[in-house]
């Protein structure tokens, strides 16, 4: 749940979307539909899972995220992942450095998700960043502190 929380947070942040408290009683719901929800969240046994190991699904849309087809090339998307997934607590090695300002934002969307503004997407614009191509930054910065935060607590849970 952390991990959902981590990731919806830093999506709708960044894109400066509010969620109305009519929408928020049905995310849930939508939860439940479209991923299976709790009875997916059951098979997953993570107390079973030693050191931060990820479901097989998990791991293939992170093979995706990393290097499937976009606009941002891949060895950007796998060193914005590494980045945030190992501030998120994730185990990963040192990440490839960034652009400054792509840099400039993963780092608020890591530390504070609120934090991002207007000013981190245009810095990204100014230099020349296309709207899919900051998409998937963001979607991938926000995937990443998801799947972090999944393997910490799996770890954690392993090593009780």
């Amino acid at each position: 749940m952390a991990g959902l929380f981590a990731y919806m947070n830093r999506m709708v942040d960044a894109f400066g979307a509010d969620v109305t408290s009519e929408q928020a009683e049905v995310i849930p719901v939508c939860l439940d539909t479209i991923g299976g929800g709790s009875t997916h969240l059951a098979g997953v046994r993570p107390w079973q899972r030693a050191h931060g190991v990820l479901p097989a699904t998990l791991l293939d849309q992170l093979a995706l995220v990393r290097s499937g087809p976009g606009d941002a090339l891949a060895d950007l998307r796998t060193a914005v992942e590494a980045r945030v997934a190992a501030a998120s607590g994730g185990e990963r090695p040192a990440a490839a450095p960034l652009p400054v300002s792509v840099a400039g934002l993963v780092d608020v969307m890591t530390a504070d998700a609120h934090g991002v503004t207007d000013a981190h997407i245009d810095a990204l614009k100014v230099d020349g960043w296309s709207e899919e191509a900051i998409y998937e930054v963001v979607f991938t910065a926000s995937f990443a502190a998801c799947v972090g935060r999944m393997e910490r607590s799996f770890t954690l849970l392993a090593d009780r």
